[in-house]
């Protein structure tokens, strides 16, 4: 009897990292991988900053167009994404196609190659993270003019597809209000925790979390993960743990930490910006014995954080979904976040963990009632139950699995699989609630930096870190539909009004603002890192800055460095941690010409924040 042939599924991605985005498409690959053969396409993929299953040879992985710039000198990146991501579609669909005959596509992030996968006969799923045309910050005349095909061309290519996903229903509000144009069925198809994370959970323990952190065993541990970027507002965290301190007696408020563990790629000039930002920020706020940064952890050690933690803190705000409330859910931890995006369909109110107001204050009133109603072990009970109930792994699998067969079968799956949730119970929904929380208070106390250095595989690094890496929209209105959901002060008003691409552009997303009164961080700023050092007076240079300590080739430790900038001295430890291997001598022995570094050749790339 002959062996029943697999269906051909090719994942087509722009760039095969370590993120949110990239995490999600490679747990659709493992899940749809059982009944199908899958590979991937992409334009980048670096075997040593990227998941396991795609550095162990799981899956075969195509590398086209990476020859091509990813921008022209640190701008025009949405411009070149598109060109790299055509150049890709063209070749595959006129040199590799009619040999392979793939029977569907799986595409994200960029639809720039739906249409030629169209005419050359292939069918296609879209999923959509979050609209791209919204992680551009607003600009000027020349700006929007820029924009304007850019924007067309995404409405139009995403139309084309034959099924579209998206991530949550408040990202589904978002696409809707953003493609009005766009009237086909949009099914939700939520993340999960894949298997291999879990059972990562379920064999951990947190010795290795208190070494890193230096902690009594007693201390009541918060932890904040996600990447150090602006888009996770991390700053937020600070905001509320330097408003607590007058919320809670001296006892309580001696018996807190927070330990602040985020991705940080050293190719990306906005990290290590932003990073340097929350290091002064902390120091400013008087909180560095309070604060324990931990940059790009491995999963097993984030695994160990989660566990030995006693809340998350989850502080992005309008997160298209947000995979590490689930992450902590998985560990058994409650979540506090903010009111707004996917965390108000994965965390609920009052039951397991808090939803807040996007204020300091606020999110430090939820910090003192946990603490105070003692109350932390029963809600993470609670969020482990919500989690198997509506986001669990074998849910995912089947919900992905059914979608694919009913497309491959020819029948629409959105006309039966939308909105649904689980396999089992596709009516019910995970409720979602506002709390609001009000008073604001003054300074306090400081702050150890730890930092894995850069002989951590790339691949065991945390997954979550990445959440879509668009920078967020804050223009979207999140309006779930359930009678307990309301949350329009939290997020600016789409303008549904506008029916066109053009008029799209108004509804791009709102500049990020950082606490302390600081500016904006823009697109100048962002993408010309010789000028960010101006922007803002809260980025003025210290004559000596205390760094953390910097093992070279030798071990030799460095414990302060007098840098001309806050951003010259992440460059410049990058630069330490690369250079000994480079030239086969000790840090001691470079000269400072080696040793120093010029913005322009470090800025890598930024993170999808796209002009």
């Amino acid at each position: 009897m002959m062996p029943v042939k697999k269906p051909k599924i090719v994942f087509v991605h722009p760039d095969l990292g370590i993120g949110g985005a990239e995490r999600l498409v490679l747990d659709v690959a493992v899940a749809l991988s059982e009944k199908n053969e899958v590979s991937f396409v992409t334009n980048h993929f670096n075997k040593h900053h990227a998941f396991e299953e795609l550095c162990d040879g799981q899956f075969p992985v195509r590398v086209i167009g990476n020859w091509i710039p990813r921008g022209l000198c640190g701008i025009f990146q949405a411009l070149f994404s598109y060109l790299r991501m055509i150049y890709l579609a063209l070749f595959y669909v006129l040199f590799i196609n009619k040999s392979e005959k793939p029977d569907l596509f799986f595409i994200d992030q960029i639809p720039m190659a739906v249409p030629f996968i169209k005419l050359a006969g292939g069918k296609v799923i879209y999923y959509c993270h979050h609209p791209d045309l919204l992680a551009s910050t607003p600009g000027g005349f020349l700006k929007r003019l820029y924009r304007l095909p850019i924007n067309w061309l995404e409405l139009q290519c995403t139309a084309l597809s034959d099924v579209i996903l998206v991530n949550s229903k408040y990202t589904k509000k978002v696409f809707q209000k953003t493609f009005p144009e766009i009237t086909k069925n949009i099914s939700i198809l939520y993340p999960t925790i894949s298997s291999s994370y879990q059972a990562l959970i379920a064999n951990s323990h947190f010795k290795n979390a208190e070494e890193i952190a230096h902690i009594p065993k007693e201390t009541f541990v918060f932890l904040s993960i996600n990447r150090f970027h602006p888009a996770k507002k991390l700053e937020l965290a600070m905001d509320a743990l330097e408003a607590a301190q007058t919320k809670l007696s001296s006892s309580e408020w001696g018996g807190i930490h927070l330990i602040m563990a985020g991705g940080y790629d050293p190719d990306s000039s906005i990290n290590a910006f932003y990073f340097a930002k929350l290091v002064k920020l902390c120091e400013n706020k008087n909180l560095m014995a309070k604060v324990t940064f931990l940059k790009s952890p491995s999963d097993n050690l984030k695994a160990d954080l989660l566990l030995r933690c006693n809340c998350l803190l989850y502080t992005p705000i309008n997160e298209h979904f947000g995979i590490v409330p689930l992450e902590a859910m998985t560990a058994g931890k409650p979540v506090i976040a903010c009111n707004s995006g996917g965390p108000c369909e994965t965390v609920q109110d009052g039951v397991t963990g808090y939803l807040c107001e996007p204020t300091g204050d606020s999110v430090a009133n939820a910090i003192t009632k946990i603490i105070k109603d003692d109350n932390a072990e029963r809600m993470g009970l609670m969020g482990k139950a919500r989690l198997e109930q509506y986001f669990s792994y074998e849910s995912f699998v089947n919900h992905a699995n059914k979608i694919v067969d009913k497309f491959l079968r020819g029948e629409d799956p959105t006309k039966t699989t939308s909105d649904s949730l689980n396999q089992n119970n596709q009516e019910t929904e995970p409720s979602t609630e506002e709390h609001s929380n009000e008073t604001r208070c003054p300074p306090t106390s400081p702050i150890s930096v730890v930092e894995e250095h850069q002989n951590t595989p790339a691949s065991n690094r945390s997954n979550s870190f990445s959440e879509p890496n668009h920078a967020e929209s804050a223009n979207g209105q999140n309006s779930i539909s359930s009678p307990n959901t309301s949350f329009e002060e939290n997020s600016t008003q789409l303008n549904s009004s506008h029916s066109s691409s053009e008029k799209a552009i108004q509804r791009s997303s709102d500049n990020l603002n950082l606490s302390n009164g600081s500016e904006p961080i823009s697109d100048e700023n962002i993408n010309n890192v010789e000028a960010a050092e101006d922007h803002s007076s809260d980025f003025v240079s210290p004559t000596q800055v205390f760094k953390p300590n910097i093992v070279g080739g030798s071990g030799d430790k460095y414990e302060k460095w007098s840098p001309s900038s806050l951003l010259d001295q992440m460059l410049f430890e990058e630069r330490l941690h690369s250079l000994p291997t480079e030239k086969g001598r000790n840090p001691s022995e470079l000269s400072q010409n080696e040793l120093s570094v010029s913005p322009a050749s470090e800025a890598g790339n930024e993170d999808y924040i796209q002009m």
